[in-house]
């Protein structure tokens, strides 16, 4: 698109999840990628695993430390999605710039309360 910034490559790091988490946590992907893949599909699919896993977990007997362990293990990521898509509505002004950043803020809240 026009006037859409593109990824930095990280030929420090070689590693190209390193460079998209660094990409990400820049606010460099489009916000439309950052928002609809990364945080409302992969981002709670991943919450959703982990949610089965600590109830898995609960049921099986498990320590609760483990089980809460688990269901929390997301937590930085979702921050680092939360900020992405902050980031990416910041730079990005567009019609649905201030709405995505809402809707980010309160799929953040969701996924860390449900």
């Amino acid at each position: 698109m026009v006037g859409e910034a593109r990824p930095r490559a990280d030929s420090a790091s070689g590693n190209p999840v390193v460079a998209y988490v660094k990409n990400l946590w820049r606010g460099e992907l489009p916000l439309a990628r950052v928002f609809w893949t990364d945080m409302l599909v992969v981002g709670t699919v991943v919450n959703i695993a982990a949610t089965i896993a600590a109830m898995l977990l609960f049921v099986a007997g498990a320590p609760i430390a483990v089980g809460v362990a688990v269901h929390f293990a997301p937590l930085p990521y979702n921050l680092l999605l939360f900020f992405a898509v902050w980031q990416a509505a910041s730079r990005e002004t567009s019609d649905w710039s201030f709405p995505a950043q809402v809707i980010a803020l309160g799929w953040f809240f969701f996924v860390f309360v449900a």
